[in-house]
C-alpha cells in the first residue's frame, strides 16, 4: 500500500516521510499491513493496531507500527490522530529524528507553526545532515511570512542535496517574491 499525503499537507518532504512509513520493514517477516504495506488504509491501521495490542517489547517496531499509523491517519485526514500516534512513538523512543519531522508535517498541516519549527529543531539538533528537514522548515517559514528565513532554510535543503532539485523550487519562488534576480544575500 502506498499512503498518499492528503491535499492539506502538500510539503514534497511530507511526502518522502510517507513513502518513507510504508516501505516494508527489513528483517520483519510477519505478513501484517503495518510492516509490509499491503492493502487498505483501514488495513493497515487495523495490523499496526494490533500489533500495539500485542504487548510487543520490541521498541523500533513499535516506533514503526505507531509511524505507519500516523502515516495512514494522514492519509485519510485525521491528523490529531496522526498526532496522537507521534506522540506515542517520540514517547517510546525520543532520539528518532524522523518522528519529530512527520509530526512537525502534521503541525504545519494544521497551521500550528510554532510547534512545527520546535519539532524541526530537534529533528534537525538530532541528524542536521537531512535535507528534508531544512526543506519543511523553510515551507513552515515561508507560511508563516518570514521569506528571509524561509530562503536561509531552502539553501540548507539545497546544500546538503546538491543533486535533488526539490530545494531549488521554492528557494527560486522566494526570491521572485524578493524579487532577487541575479545575486541574493544568502547565495
Amino acid at each position: 500500500m502506498r499512503l498518499r499525503a492528503p491535499h492539506a499537507i502538500s510539503s514534497a518532504a511530507f511526502v518522502a516521510a510517507v513513502l518513507f512509513a510504508a516501505w516494508p520493514r527489513p528483517g520483519h517477516t510477519e505478513h501484517n499491513p503495518c510492516f509490509t504495506g499491503d492493502g487498505s488504509v483501514k488495513e493497515v491501521l487495523d495490523g499496526c493496531a494490533a500489533y500495539i495490542a500485542l504487548g510487543a517489547t520490541d521498541k523500533d517496531q513499535l516506533v514503526w507500527a505507531h509511524a505507519v499509523r500516523a502515516m495512514a491517519f494522514s492519509a485519510i485526514r485525521d491528523l490529531d490522530s496522526a498526532l496522537a500516534e507521534l506522540d506515542e512513538a517520540i514517547k517510546l523512543d525520543a532520539t528518532k529524528p524522523n518522528s519529530y519531522f512527520m509530526r512537525a508535517a502534521a503541525y504545519e498541516a494544521k497551521k500550528d507553526y510554532d510547534k512545527a519549527l520546535a519539532d524541526l529543531d530537534e529533528a534537525i539538533r538530532l541528524d542536521a545532515k537531512h535535507g528534508d528537514y531544512y526543506l519543511l522548515r523553510g515551507n513552515v517559514y515561508r507560511d508563516k511570512g518570514d521569506l528571509d528565513r524561509a530562503l536561509v532554510e531552502f539553501k540548507g535543503e539545497v546544500e546538503l542535496g546538491r543533486r535533488a532539485s526539490i530545494g531549488y523550487s521554492p528557494r527560486g519562488d522566494r526570491f521572485r517574491q524578493h524579487k532577487y534576480y541575479a545575486l541574493s544575500p544568502v547565495d
